[in-house]
């Protein structure tokens, strides 16, 4: 209960995911969950990223956009009300290239 990232304890900082669903609505906190989430995150595990093409919550989205160029991921859209998307963390192989 409360605000993240302040609600986040050693065990979560300790944790491998594979899963992830965010649901942040704002610019910083949806930030906080992508940047606190992706060095923990399995490589080829999945981010659910809701809200993303929603008009009424574009920190979402501007958020979102930059940390996927930053880390040279690519989004896939899903055609819910909510404007929902999600990425997969890249498997980089040994050229350096990343693939889904």
């Amino acid at each position: 209960k409360g605000h993240f990232p302040e609600t986040v304890n050693e065990n979560h900082k300790n944790q491998k995911f594979s899963i992830v669903s965010l649901d942040c609505d704002l610019y910083d906190p949806t930030k906080a969950g992508l940047d606190f989430f992706y060095p923990r995150m399995n490589l080829g595990g999945i981010f659910f990223l809701h809200d993303y093409s929603n008009i009424y919550w574009t920190g979402s989205k501007k958020a979102i956009d930059e940390f996927l160029k930053l880390n040279n991921e690519k989004l896939i859209l899903i055609p819910d009300k909510s404007g929902s998307a999600f990425f997969r963390k890249s498997l980089p192989d040994k050229s350096g290239w990343c693939f889904f």
